[in-house]
Formats: structure tokens, sequence, C-alpha cells
């Protein structure tokens, strides 16, 4: 019998499909799924009473989620006439039975091919650290060694902030919390005592600091963790990673070329929509307008990223989120959206360069950084040095000469990007 994670895991990516490509087979996979998974429950795994309950919330919650965006902009408005007041107490009832809190500790926001599939479940080897997911929560390593990250779902992350307002009211996002935090299964993980929430681009996302503190407000202590990369080395792993994933059929050339010109094109429109001077220097929206207050700044980065589309400036979803190698390595505008928001003290930046010369001594800085005490960090370090010799999601990259002329037309463009990096850090991150 499969675990009960991986199970879930089946079932969850069932779901995708069964809204996104209609297959009629998977839906009766699905349905048989979910009753694999419940009669798993009933066996030497071990999920106890209510367990059964427990699950149908929590899917009852991931398919509002999911289906939310079609209900909202459906003929029929009875369809979700009444969905707050229903979410609202199946949340507070799922709260109730798990008796946990759900407002994450700490955040790992990204970025993308940046060593953050390793980082994630190198912390869960630390028994202090639990992982809110959409499957539940997670509060050991062990819980997810059959549990692959490879391919277009990775259920350890939440998406629950990377959409737009109207796809994520507050009540949602809370209900989301509330279930991807609560235990399948009771009695484990009881030190645990620092909540995790991971989604990579969550750094790159312009909504999802502005939805973040709609939910939490911006006087929370919730820390954030973000691992960045040479940018030039992100965007080619990025590209391969999609080509073997099945999500990118352009060439290199074609799909750098393309991420160049649409960051500019992004950058003319902020420039344009702003009325700014087209010789201003723009960084990211909130330095273009710091007099808006925030309701606008929303509205403005909705209006610019999502709705007011162009042939040349696409909206900001799948798959042009996905597949932007090249806007997500322009860490600074993301960093500074960040910390418009957030305090700068909040934020732990790490390299995969750094990373690998000492991904124990980073990790303890992690664990630093998030309020775990010198002692705890000091007993876990056996354990993180077990655990780092595992590597997750790594991608073999296959550029060859022919490449060497987009490469370089990449570290063109990211030069000036990369000094403002540093100076918004107060270091040198790699050489260019």
């Amino acid at each position: 019998m499969a675990s009960r994670l991986a199970l879930l895991r089946r079932m969850e990516e069932l779901r995708w499909r069964e809204v996104h490509e209609r297959d009629e087979a998977d839906k009766q996979n699905l349905a048989i799924l979910k009753r694999e998974v419940q009669a798993d429950g009933d066996g030497t795994d071990g999920m106890k009473e209510k367990s059964e309950d427990l699950l149908l919330r929590l899917f009852s919650v991931q398919s509002l989620r999911t289906y939310m965006p079609h209900w909202l902009f459906s003929d029929s408005k009875e369809s979700v006439k009444g969905w707050k007041e229903r979410i609202v107490e199946e949340s507070d009832e799922l709260l109730k039975l798990v008796n946990r809190k759900f407002r994450p500790d700490f955040m790992l926001l990204g970025s993308s091919k940046c060593g953050t599939s390793s980082v994630i479940r190198y912390l869960l080897a630390v028994p202090e650290v639990s992982l809110a997911s959409r499957v539940g929560m997670i509060e050991t390593q062990e819980e997810i060694q059959d549990v692959s990250d490879e391919g277009n779902f990775d259920p350890l992350e939440t998406h629950i902030f990377d959409q737009k307002v109207e796809f994520s009211p507050v009540e949602l996002m809370r209900a989301q919390c509330i279930a991807y935090s609560s235990r399948l299964q009771e009695g484990q993980g009881a030190s645990a005592s620092m909540l995790a929430h991971y989604t990579p681009h969550y750094i790159y996302h312009p909504m999802t600091p502005y939805n973040l503190e709609r939910l939490f407000g911006s006087e929370h202590n919730i820390r954030f963790l973000v691992m960045l990369r040479e940018p030039v080395a992100r965007a080619v792993s990025s590209y391969y990673f999609k080509v073997k994933t099945e999500r990118e059929s352009r060439t290199l050339a074609e799909a750098i070329s393309a991420g160049i010109q649409y960051h500019t094109n992004m950058r003319h429109k902020i420039v344009s929509e702003c009325g700014l001077d087209h010789d201003a220097e723009v960084v990211c929206l909130e330095d273009a307008e710091p007099a808006l207050g925030r309701e606008e700044m929303v509205q403005k980065l909705k209006e610019i990223y999502i709705d007011k589309t162009l042939p040349d400036c696409p909206p900001l979803h799948d798959p042009n989120l996905f597949n932007d190698h090249v806007g997500k390595g322009v860490y600074h505008e993301q960093l500074r959206r960040w910390m418009h928001i957030f305090p700068k003290e909040r934020f732990y930046v790490c390299t995969l360069e750094e990373f690998s010369q000492d991904p124990v001594g980073k990790l303890s800085e992690m664990l630093s950084h998030i309020g775990m005490s010198e002692e705890d960090i000091r007993k876990s370090r056996s354990v993180l040095e077990q655990t780092v010799q595992k590597k997750w999601n790594v991608t073999q990259s296959s550029s060859s000469s022919a490449d060497q002329e987009v490469l370089e037309q990449l570290k063109a463009f990211y030069a000036p990007h990369n000094e403002k990096l540093f100076q918004l850090l107060g270091r040198r991150l790699w050489g260019m």
C-alpha cells in the first residue's frame, strides 16, 4: 500500500488535471484514489478518529480554491451564494479539531531553481520545524521520502498568496492556511514549534506580499528565507527544467530573447501607466509611485501585470509566470517590493553558491534567523550533516557552445541589475 502522503499527492495532481484537462479517465481515477486513501486510513498507517472528516474538509477547501475563478465569473451567481459564511464556519471547526496555529513562523519564498527544494527538505529534518502543505501538515522528513518534487506538481508548495485579489478573499486564504497546517494523523510532531510555508515563486509574483499583508497585517513577526543564484545559471537551469517537464517548447535562444524583451516592455509599461519620464530610474512600481495608498498600489499592480495586457506584455499567469526564465533573475526588483511592505531585517538572503560551500553552516544561520535557540541549533547539527548529503530537483543543463552568444546576452542584461542587488543588500554575491 502506498504511503498516505503519496496517495494524497496523486489525488491532488489528478484534481489539477481534472480542472485543466477535463479528462473523464482522470475523474474516474480521482474517485478510485479517494477510496484508496480512505481505505488506507483503516489500516496500519493509523489515521485516527475523525481523520476521514478531516480529509474531506481538507479537500473541500482545496476544491474551493481550485474552482473559485470559475465560480466568480460564471453566469450563475447562486453557485457562490453564502460561500464566505460556509468556508469561515468550516475552517473554524477544522481549527478546533486540529488545535493548531495556522499563521506561519517563517516562509521560504524562492527563488525557483536556487536550491529551494533541497533547503525546505533539509529544514524538515529538524524536529522543531513543520511545514504546511497542500496535503496537510508535514512534520518529519521521513513523511516525504517517497514523494517526488519533479514534474508539474510539488505538494509541499502551498500557492495560497500568489493570485490576484479577487481570487484570494481573506476568508479563503485563512481557510487554506488552516487546512494546509492540519495534521492528518494525531499525536505526531508534538515537538515541532516552527511552522513553515514554502512556494518558490512567491518572491516573484507581485501580488504575494500584498495578499500576505491583507491576511496577517504588516505587524506580525513572520520571517522570510530567500535563496538566490547567479542569474545566468538560474535562467538556463529554469529553461531546461521546463523542457524536461514539457512546459517549454521554444529554443533556449528564443526563450531568453523573449524574456529580455518582456522585461523591457514591462518597464516601459510601468513608466507609461504612471506618467513618468522615459528616462526615469524605475526599479519597481513601488518606487515609481511611493505616494500611492495600499489599495491603489494593489489595483495598479493588477492593471499592469494582469488586466491591461498587450501583445508584447502578456498577463502574468501560467504559463508566463512559470516560464519567465529571465525575469525571475532580476532579484533586486522582487526584494524591493517585499521590503517596501516588510522590514528588511525580516529577510535572510543566501545564494546557492554560498550554500554549496557550507550547507550546514547556512542552515544553522537560517534556523537562527527564524528564532531557534542556539542550543537547539547545536543539537540539530548532526542531523543536518547527515541530511545534506541528498539533493532534490537537480536539473542537468545541456547548453552547448552554440549557446555562448545567448549566455553573453544574458550576462550583459543582468550586469546592471546585479549591481542594484548588491547595493540593496550591502554585499557582492557573485562576480560578473
